[in-house]
């Protein structure tokens, strides 16, 4: 028997404390309800608010690991 645990992918993680996330927003890096994102490659970003319910609001949303999970955005691959 293994004593592996499954971690499930939404909560993959690189040391425990951190993930990267796949984020699609407008040209300027706007994205829902106003929110700007950096257009700076490394930047790092705190949500104003959290709430660890899965619903939307109180945090920051995106794919973890580039893993487009559940309904996501259409990309629009228009150039920059």
């Amino acid at each position: 028997m293994s004593n592996k645990k499954i971690i499930d992918i939404h909560q993959w993680t690189d040391t425990g404390k951190e993930v990267l996330i796949l984020r699609c927003c407008e040209k300027d890096g706007t994205s829902y309800n106003g929110f700007k994102w950096p257009l700076i490659v490394g930047a790092h970003v705190e949500p104003t608010s959290w709430n660890p319910e899965a619903v939307c609001g109180n945090g920051l949303h995106g794919w973890p690991w580039g893993l487009g999970i559940g309904n996501g955005k259409d990309a629009n691959w228009q150039g920059a």
